[in-house]
């Protein structure tokens, strides 16, 4: 792979003026002239790609980034940006009780996808999670083996630095989304109960992916119960008389985990609870689940869509990493095996870097780049071919007596 980087592609120039040397190859000094050329540039155009691989999918290289955790001061809380904190498992009497959890937060501006808290199961693929679309919206995703729903909710847009409290609640039939105390969704196609709130969960980005939210964490909660909508809005007061006065202790002591983030200092997050469900603050940002080329189900490719800047991106860099190649390959070998070879050569490439993401917290291992950096090879490779038996058509029609 490395010798082909080295004598592959072309420069611009050199590739236009010479991409059809088999065409017009009639032995002479200049046709000579040219196809050194073509190595000559080839060279260097292959290791600027490389290059720019490598400093587009692995810059910074740092498998152990600094965590974007600080705590915001006297009042309590956390300031998160590219951070991660982490929540253990609990045990509890019965798994199909109901369960509510509520998170007191300052968003910050949101991103296209960002998760604030994700409940994952490590033995399986399921997951619970809210996350910030952008400024004016929230996410609820349920994840199973064999489905996906996602649900975006509106939500009054706020001034900066204003707080809000979301509670999510359900009783294993339906799900009610309440935004400071009031009800602004009921979903029946999300269920979950207390076996999903007793999994690990992690705040600030998502288990296996670095969809980082940033803002701050002022207070959680989390009950193995349905909340009611009386108990709902009185534990919106109590959080907003806790963000008075701090020495109010927050709502609902019956919590089965509660977090007033008022430790100021360290890397436990303590929980007031008594249930000994204490968070902590790794000193490297990490992603408890991440997942080697990890793939979308058909299910969240539908619901969420595919991220189509970042296809883009994959497809338009690999395609000249095609075209140069297939250039170098082509005056060597039939057309069809130089073909298989730049598509293999272009796999490998991918294969290498996304190998790499995988030890990088800040970046994702993903199938689907693999395809599209594969597709992009390939559409290089044909856009090669095609301009070649263009030019020599031309040729051939410029030698007819």
């Amino acid at each position: 792979m490395v010798v082909y980087a080295a004598r592959c592609g072309s420069g611009v120039f050199g590739v236009l003026a010479g991409v059809s040397t088999t065409a017009f190859d009639d032995g002479s000094p200049r046709s000579d002239m040219i196809r050194r050329s073509i190595d000559q540039y080839a060279g260097l155009a292959c290791i600027l790609i490389l290059i720019g691989f490598g400093w587009a999918g692995l810059s910074p290289f740092d498998p152990s980034p600094n965590n974007g955790v600080s705590w915001v001061g006297s009042g309590g809380g956390l300031r998160l940006s590219r951070g991660s904190v982490l929540g253990p498992s609990a045990e509890i009497v019965d798994p199909m009780a109901g369960c509510s959890f509520e998170v007191w937060m300052r968003p910050g501006r949101g991103r296209r996808r960002s998760t604030v808290i994700e409940f994952f199961d490590e033995r399986a693929a399921n997951r619970l999670a809210i996350g910030q679309v952008d400024d004016r919206k929230l996410s609820l995703i349920q994840a199973r083996p064999s489905s996906f729903v996602l649900k975006r909710i509106d939500h009054i847009a706020r001034p900066e630095q204003s707080t809000l409290l979301i509670t999510v609640t359900s009783d294993g039939s339906q799900t009610h989304v309440y935004v400071d105390g009031v009800l602004v969704r009921t979903l029946s196609d999300i269920q979950f109960l207390a076996a999903d709130c007793a999994n690990r969960f992690v705040l600030g980005t998502g288990a296996g992916s670095d969809n980082v939210w940033r803002g701050e964490l002022l207070g959680m909660a989390i009950f193995f119960e349905d909340l009611t909508p009386s108990q709902i809005l009185t534990h919106y007061e109590e959080w907003e008389a806790h963000a008075k006065d701090v020495s109010v202790g927050g709502p609902d002591p019956r919590a089965s985990a509660l977090y007033l983030f008022d430790d100021n200092s360290g890397s436990i997050v303590s929980d007031h609870s008594g249930m000994g469900r204490h968070l902590s603050i790794p000193p490297s940002f990490v992603l408890p689940k991440a997942s080697f080329l990890g793939m979308l189900s058909w299910q969240e490719i539908r619901a969420n869509g595919l991220d189509w800047p970042d296809v883009g991106i994959n497809v338009s860099g690999f395609l000249p990493f095609g075209f140069f190649l297939a250039a170098f390959l082509n005056p060597r070998q039939r057309p069809t095996l130089a073909a298989v070879t730049a598509i293999f050569v272009g796999l490998t490439v991918s294969l290498a870097i996304e190998t790499l993401q995988f030890w990088l917290p800040t970046r994702s291992s993903s199938l689907i780049d693999v395809v599209t950096n594969v597709l992009g090879t390939g559409i290089g490779v044909l856009v090669y071919q095609r301009l070649t038996a263009t030019l020599a058509l031309q040729a051939a029609g410029s030698h007819r007596p």
